[in-house]
Protein backbone atom coordinates (compact mmCIF):
# COMPACT_ATOMS: atom_id res chain seq x y z
CA UNK A 1 0.00 0.00 0.00
CA UNK A 2 3.01 2.33 0.74
CA UNK A 3 4.07 1.97 -2.52
CA UNK A 4 0.66 2.48 -4.05
CA UNK A 5 0.81 6.03 -2.05
CA UNK A 6 3.89 7.08 -2.63
CA UNK A 7 3.59 6.21 -6.86
CA UNK A 8 0.24 8.53 -7.05
CA UNK A 9 -2.04 4.51 -7.46
CA UNK A 10 -4.84 5.85 -5.09
CA UNK A 11 -5.83 7.88 -8.29
CA UNK A 12 -8.69 5.95 -10.30
CA UNK A 13 -6.49 5.04 -13.81
CA UNK A 14 -3.05 6.26 -13.23
CA UNK A 15 0.62 6.04 -15.58
CA UNK A 16 3.25 4.16 -14.16
CA UNK A 17 6.83 3.45 -15.21
CA UNK A 18 8.42 0.17 -15.36
CA UNK A 19 12.16 -0.73 -15.61
CA UNK A 20 12.49 -4.53 -16.91
CA UNK A 21 15.46 -6.82 -16.67
CA UNK A 22 17.46 -5.55 -19.55
CA UNK A 23 17.24 -2.01 -18.24
CA UNK A 24 13.99 -0.98 -20.99
CA UNK A 25 11.54 1.78 -19.93
CA UNK A 26 7.80 0.54 -20.31
CA UNK A 27 4.83 2.40 -19.27
CA UNK A 28 1.66 0.69 -18.82
CA UNK A 29 -1.93 1.92 -17.36
CA UNK A 30 -2.96 1.05 -13.46
CA UNK A 31 -6.42 0.63 -12.16
CA UNK A 32 -7.83 0.22 -8.83
CA UNK A 33 -10.31 -2.77 -8.10
CA UNK A 34 -11.89 -3.22 -4.97
CA UNK A 35 -11.49 -6.46 -3.10
CA UNK A 36 -13.62 -6.88 -0.40
CA UNK A 37 -12.86 -3.53 2.07
CA UNK A 38 -9.15 -2.80 0.79
CA UNK A 39 -7.94 -1.64 -2.81
CA UNK A 40 -6.47 -4.13 -5.43
CA UNK A 41 -4.08 -2.69 -8.36
CA UNK A 42 -4.26 -4.08 -11.78
CA UNK A 43 -1.93 -3.40 -15.03
CA UNK A 44 -4.35 -2.75 -17.86
CA UNK A 45 -2.08 -4.60 -20.38
CA UNK A 46 -0.41 -7.06 -17.92
CA UNK A 47 -0.42 -10.05 -20.73
CA UNK A 48 1.84 -7.69 -22.59
CA UNK A 49 4.18 -6.96 -20.02
CA UNK A 50 4.43 -10.37 -19.71
CA UNK A 51 5.01 -11.44 -23.38
CA UNK A 52 8.06 -8.66 -23.83
CA UNK A 53 9.63 -10.00 -20.41
CA UNK A 54 9.45 -13.85 -21.13
CA UNK A 55 7.65 -14.36 -18.36
CA UNK A 56 5.00 -17.13 -17.93
CA UNK A 57 2.49 -17.82 -15.57
CA UNK A 58 3.78 -18.92 -11.59
CA UNK A 59 6.78 -17.38 -12.29
CA UNK A 60 7.86 -14.67 -9.17
CA UNK A 61 8.78 -11.15 -9.89
CA UNK A 62 10.45 -9.63 -7.53
CA UNK A 63 9.77 -5.26 -7.58
CA UNK A 64 11.58 -1.81 -6.17
CA UNK A 65 10.28 1.31 -6.33
CA UNK A 66 12.33 3.99 -6.66
CA UNK A 67 10.13 7.00 -5.66
CA UNK A 68 12.54 9.71 -6.76
CA UNK A 69 12.68 8.53 -10.42
CA UNK A 70 8.47 7.15 -9.86
CA UNK A 71 10.20 3.84 -11.86
CA UNK A 72 8.84 0.32 -10.81
CA UNK A 73 12.31 -2.08 -11.31
CA UNK A 74 11.92 -5.48 -11.85
CA UNK A 75 15.02 -6.10 -10.38
CA UNK A 76 14.70 -10.52 -10.64
CA UNK A 77 12.50 -13.00 -11.65
CA UNK A 78 12.40 -16.27 -9.87
CA UNK A 79 11.01 -18.73 -12.80
CA UNK A 80 9.05 -21.94 -12.54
Amino acid sequence: MEVARRSGLTKALHSLKIQTLDGTMMENKVDIEKNGLKPRYSMVKWGDFMAANGLKKGDILHFNFVTSKQVLELRNVDRV
